[in-house]
């Protein structure tokens, strides 16, 4: 079977550039590695608060821009019980 898509996961906090990140042969791969990241890191390995990743589809010829197909807002906050920071997804959409 001839795959006709990636899904390529970016870091698009920026609203003027955007960072790759991953490919993925499958959306649910994706997805399912940015919903179970490690809540003590950023995916995009920033020093903000938050971060946005999407996921575009993109098909497998000459580069163009893709579709974005699912998106996570995520936010870093403090627990004070413990004293550590984590990073949670507190939105999350799907196009």
């Amino acid at each position: 079977m001839d795959t006709k898509y990636v899904y390529e996961v970016r870091d698009i906090s920026n609203d003027e550039i955007y960072y790759p990140l991953g490919i993925f042969l499958n959306l649910d791969d994706a997805k399912k590695q940015i919903l179970e990241f490690e809540k003590d890191q950023s995916i995009a390995d920033r020093d903000d608060d938050y971060e946005v990743i999407s996921i575009y589809r993109r098909s497998i010829d000459w580069m163009r821009d893709g579709t974005e197909v699912f998106s996570v807002r995520r936010e870093r906050n403090y627990q004070e019980e413990t004293g550590n920071y984590y990073w949670e997804v507190v939105e999350q959409n799907e196009f």
